[in-house]
């Protein structure tokens, strides 16, 4: 698991209860299946546009394909995670109102996408880097990612600033070339670090769980 999704799991895990264990689950842009393996569900579903990346996630099904062409009928999943997706998507509002669509009645979704005015550490390497991660805009405010859901989701929004990762991103990074493991050791202190001195920052990322009421 890539030391950054490794932040985003334990941020996940500290601001909302994991789905429960007869849950149907799906991981929209799931890379190597990090978040489906860490969780306990009934069932599991990786999609991801990657073939290799899928062929190292342990899913109990395994589907390449765009998430908003999915070849699932709608109100499908108790549990859904499109975790940093929608920066990376031409058409985030059709994106989304598919991904909308699947989540059952009661069902949850997962959610993360950089702040509007994400920055890393020095401030000078953050265009580079979001060119190289293939993301097609900045990022979002607060307001602007509550108002893309459906009027029947309850949506919780966090903002996380993780000012320790940003700052050491570059560090971590380069750990993760020729030790990952070292590297996701670095991001759990950055997480222990941004968890004890979360100062107001609109820098970092935005967090959502939305749960879909009749």
């Amino acid at each position: 698991m890539h030391f950054a999704s490794y932040y985003r799991w334990l941020v996940y895990q500290h601001l909302f209860q994991p789905p429960v264990p007869e849950a149907t689950l799906l991981d929209i842009g799931s890379d190597d299946g990090g978040f489906i393996e860490r969780l306990t569900v009934r069932s599991s579903v990786a999609l991801d546009l990657s073939l290799e990346s899928l062929h190292r996630s342990r899913a109990q099904a395994k589907v390449c394909a765009d998430g908003t062409q999915m070849p699932f009928a709608h109100a499908t999943f108790d549990h859904v995670i499109l975790s940093d997706v929608i920066e990376h998507v031409p058409d985030d509002a059709r994106l989304l109102a598919a991904v909308a669509a699947r989540v059952r009645l009661g069902g949850r979704l997962w959610l993360s996408t950089t702040a509007a005015q994400f920055q890393l550490f020095p401030a000078a390497i953050t265009a580079r880097a979001e060119r190289a991660w293939g993301h097609v805009r900045k990022g979002y405010t607060p307001a602007t990612l509550r108002g893309m859901f459906p009027p029947d989701f309850q949506v919780t929004l966090m903002e996380w600033p993780e000012t320790t990762l940003r700052h050491t991103y570059l560090l971590a990074w380069a750990l993760s070339k020729r030790t990952p493991v070292l590297a996701r050791s670095l991001a759990r202190l950055c997480f222990a670090a941004d968890l004890r001195h979360r100062h107001p920052s609109p820098y970092g990322h935005l967090y959502v769980e939305a749960t879909r009421h009749a």
